[in-house]
């Protein structure tokens, strides 16, 4: 029984030592770094679900079956199964950056224990023949514990933490400076781990429409389960003389569950947030004012029409919009006039009307309606009764968004402290000679660092110190780190 519980436990060992050296892998880091990157060339020339269509959704399975089945055929399904018509919200990418923060967390656990014994100063060399090979060498005529003392000091005056030992006549020094600035790689990890967080929540968690229309005098439903509802009072633009906008603003209200709990303008560059939903004010168009009824004064529709499209004719462009005729099985679209150049077929108080059964191509009948004034067609009346503006917003929730910052502050300050508060250190080995005490000095650091200026100034304040000191002209000034 006891060697069946051991061979298990040694397999058990091996299992979770391969785990952990997969986890720990830089080349599985670079690998899924790679895969990410291939991820996002995909999502650069795959065609992507539009802004507001998730997959899994009703839409989204319309989008593919009108959009995308007609270029990639049979393709489709297996593309869409990878989810790569929508790679940013696919479990590929998610699994992608959950196992590359996993990675970077083992890596940094990985690497803990030799920075917490840099942090604690980590042992004394007392092997002399690891000082044999030492860029800067001194000979003293002073007593060794003078040497150790003056030694001391100067390292102290230059900031370096300090150490030593005594040991079959030898004398040792440990002295280190910024221990801390070790901690910078784990903080620059860690930004890389809340990055990947942050970019996941906002992908899975959040949400952005960029096509949010709200007709003047309409309220319309966020959506996304948040409760929110945005309604637009008023609309305002200001032109320069050429015509070009020169500032464009709504005046909105926001209602939580049906209460209104917000009013406020929204302007370019000026956007409004509520319960961390954001809604840009991003473009803007004509709506018009119709009113449906039944020859016999039922209402079939009194709304207020975004005209988001456009009927193309060259040269006019004519702003179209669409009105449901519900319990009718009709629909009608709704043409503006052209307003550069001229329309000659439109005034500009009148409404095109074009109105047809179910899904057919062809209308059943079409007419140019004069506001204000009510006209007859397929047994309804229609009344054009004003023109107005509907506003275009860019609505977006991003919970990560302050991880993201918190991410990129993270980096800045680990960053900083890697390049800008170095970790050195300096071993000194003090043993008698025949001419004096013999001072070997080690040091090393990043490579790149002034580390031999460093030994030189320290070599000068030593032979200032040290009365009948000399430095061995054989050394040389070096880095060994």
């Amino acid at each position: 029984m006891s060697d069946s519980i051991s061979e298990h436990e040694v397999r058990t060992s091996s299992m979770a030592l391969y785990i952990w050296r997969f986890c720990t892998s830089i080349r599985l880091a670079l690998a899924l770094i790679l895969i990410i990157i291939v991820l996002g060339l995909v999502s650069i020339f795959l065609v992507q679900a539009p802004t507001g269509i998730y997959t899994g959704s009703p839409e989204y399975t319309g989008w593919l079956e009108s959009v995308v089945r007609p270029d990639f055929g049979i393709w489709t399904d297996t593309l869409a199964f990878f989810g790569l018509f929508d790679v940013f919200h696919s479990p590929l990418f998610l699994g992608v950056g959950t196992l590359l923060m996993v990675n970077i967390l083992c890596c940094t656990i990985n690497r803990w224990r030799s920075v917490i014994s840099v942090l604690r100063g980590g042992s004394i060399p007392t092997n002399p023949d690891y000082y044999k090979k030492a860029p800067l060498i001194f000979t003293s005529l002073s007593p060794a514990n003078t040497v150790v003392l003056s030694l001391t000091n100067i390292l102290l005056r230059n900031r370096y933490r300090v150490r030593s030992r005594e040991s079959e006549g030898h004398f040792f020094i440990a002295a280190d400076r910024y221990a801390f600035s070790r901690l910078g790689t784990f903080i620059s990890h860690l930004s890389l781990i809340v990055l990947v967080l942050g970019f996941l929540l906002g992908s899975f968690l959040g949400f952005r429409n960029d096509i949010f229309v709200v007709a003047e005098g309409t309220v319309r439903e966020v959506g996304y389960d948040t409760g929110l509802s945005l309604g637009l009072l008023s609309f305002a633009v200001d032109y320069w003389p050429d015509g070009i906008p020169r500032d464009y603003r709504s005046q909105v209200i926001v209602y939580q569950d049906g209460r209104q709990t917000a009013e406020d303008v929204i302007r370019v560059n000026h956007p409004l947030t509520y319960s961390g939903v954001r809604f840009y004010q991003s473009f803007f168009g004509p709506a018009a004012v119709m009113k449906v009824q039944t020859t016999d004064g039922v209402e079939i529709a009194d709304s207020t029409v975004a005209l988001i499209g456009m009927m193309e004719a060259e040269p006019f462009q004519r702003p179209l919009g669409k009105l449901d005729l519900p319990g009718t099985g009709m629909t009608a679209y709704l043409v503006l006039p052209a307003t550069n150049p001229p329309d000659p077929i439109l005034a500009q108080n009148q409404l095109g009307l074009e109105i047809y059964q179910a899904d057919a191509t062809v209308p059943l009948n079409w007419a140019i309606l004069d506001e204000g004034i009510p006209q007859e067609m397929e047994d309804l009346e229609f009344t054009y009764l004003e023109k107005r503006y509907f506003s275009g917003f860019s609505v977006k929730y991003d919970p990560g968004t302050w991880l993201v910052w918190l991410a990129c502050g993270l980096f800045c300050v680990g960053i900083s402290m890697v390049l800008y508060l170095p970790y050195r250190q300096i071993r000194i080995m003090v043993k008698p000679g025949k001419e004096g005490n013999e001072i070997y000095i080690r040091s090393s650091g990043r490579r790149g660092l002034s580390v031999s200026t460093e030994l030189d100034e320290l070599g000068g304040e030593i032979k200032s110190l040290l009365p009948g000191s000399s430095v061995d002209e054989t050394s040389e000034v070096r880095n060994d780190g």
